[in-house]
């Protein structure tokens, strides 16, 4: 697969906010292997679980003015630190 040599991280959700796929950067990034990650909601690697919300708001928000909005997030990697 292509993303296998994205030097960044990548994760593909289904319609359920399911993870599907992720890549190669995500595991040596995160600290999660693919098999752990997959079937998972991806709240695991956010620091506030409640960030989907806001995320979300921000990228329907840019999606119907047409336009990528600016988005900066912090993650948590497996063993706790900020990313």
């Amino acid at each position: 697969m292509a993303s296998a040599s994205l030097p960044d991280p990548l994760t593909v959700l289904d319609q359920d906010r399911r993870i599907v796929h992720v890549n190669r950067a995500f595991e040596t990034t995160f600290g999660w292997e693919a098999g752990d990650a997959i079937g998972r909601v991806p709240d695991f690697v956010l620091p506030d679980p409640q960030a989907w919300v806001a995320i979300s708001q921000v990228l329907r928000q840019g999606l119907l003015a047409g336009a990528q909005p600016p988005l900066e997030l912090t993650f948590r990697a497996r063993d706790g630190h900020s990313i």
